[in-house]
Parts: structure tokens; sequence; C-alpha cells
């Protein structure tokens, strides 16, 4: 008799403990990422220039992960001198 009052108390405990778990694991909220990780790495570019030179702009986009249908856009402004 009491072992069956122990295995009842504990099938109880687990069922108490598996519905608490199921009652606080749900969330209404939808998780959307819409901003993924990425750097861009870029080669040395020369300094100074001769007229009518011109120099290559080599950038690297690395991803964090590869997410569909992610796109990037790189955009460069050129800081100073001309052209």
């Amino acid at each position: 008799m009491y072992m069956k009052n122990v295995m009842y108390k504990i099938i109880m405990g687990c069922y108490i403990v598996a519905a608490l778990v199921l009652v606080t694991a749900c969330n209404d909220n939808l998780d959307i990422q819409q901003a993924y990780p990425f750097s861009i790495e870029t080669m040395p570019v020369p300094k100074r220039l001769k007229v009518g030179e011109t120099a290559e702009i080599r950038c690297q986009l690395v991803r964090g992960g590869y997410y569909q249908p992610t796109t990037y856009q790189i955009r460069y402004f050129q800081p100073d001198g001309k052209g």
C-alpha cells in the first residue's frame, strides 16, 4: 500500500510538472528577424593617384549565415579627393 501511494505521488508530480512546462512554453509572439549580421572586408586603396590613373576598390561581403531570400546592398561614398 505504501508503494502505491509513493508511485501515485510521483506520477501526479510528473503530470503537474509537464502541465506547467506546457503552459509556460506557449508564446503568441512571432519573432521575425529583419536585420542579419554581416561585415564588409576591403583591400587597402592607394592614397595618391596620378592624373588618369585608376585604382581598384575590392570589397567582400562576409555573411553571418545564409538566409533566403535575403538581399544585401553596398554603397560607397568617396570621403576625400575628386572622382
